[in-house]
């Protein structure tokens, strides 16, 4: 494991619907970098070099749980010294995913899938909550499979994994 070292990355690496790359800015990763995406930041976070997201290096930090329970529960207790956290979090800081942010982890250069987990660690061959609740079903809310990548509409009362992001600082 190599501590301190800073790569640069230059666009995003992403292409579009069409397949023509995407670029973006310039990048740094303050960290290790896995891939061309992913930079460890070695403080239990991971950022997506071609997002901005930081994302929580422990994909199971808590077990299954209904859609209603990932909004008030454990981003209160999601913090510094928790869930593997050194990068001086408090409570707040952290969130659901959104649909789109969640199924872009299973898409694009090193793709995050189960059997994939790159620099992750505890990730499951099982649906995961995004905050998104379908526009025409208020009892339902959308879900990615992360052995497959693909994205459903699940009851809310479904007992899924939740994978916390948040913003760059």
């Amino acid at each position: 494991m190599v501590l301190g070292w800073v790569a640069v990355i230059v666009g995003t690496g992403l292409a579009d619907d069409k397949g023509s790359p995407v670029s973006g800015p310039v990048e740094a990763c303050t960290g290790t970098l896995s891939g061309t995406r992913w930079c460890n930041r070695e403080n239990g976070t991971i950022k997506d070099m071609t997002t901005g997201l930081v994302w929580l290096q422990r994909a199971d930090c808590w077990g299954r749980m209904r859609w209603y329970e990932i909004l008030p529960l454990p981003f209160k207790r999601l913090r510094q010294g928790t869930c593997g956290l050194e990068d001086g979090s408090r409570w707040g800081d952290w969130r659901a995913p959104t649909r789109k942010e969640l199924t872009a982890l299973t898409r694009g250069p090193d793709a995050i899938r189960s059997k994939s987990p790159g620099p992750f660690s505890g990730l499951q061959s099982v649906y995961y909550w995004t905050a998104t609740t379908r526009a025409d079903n208020r009892d339902a809310a959308w879900s990615v499979n992360m052995l497959s990548g693909t994205e459903v509409s699940s009851p809310k009362h479904m007992m899924y994994y939740l994978w916390p992001v948040r913003n760059d600082d």
